[in-house]
């Protein structure tokens, strides 16, 4: 409920920034390998 809607952001955020991080690691992989 409240609880789970508060979360949802900070949770999004967190998702997000992994996925920038993930994208920024396999560039770098594929610059390196390729």
């Amino acid at each position: 409920g409240i609880l789970w809607t508060g979360e949802a952001p900070k949770v999004t955020e967190l998702e997000e920034s992994m996925g920038v991080y993930f994208n920024m690691l396999n560039g770098l992989l594929l610059l390196c390998h390729g």
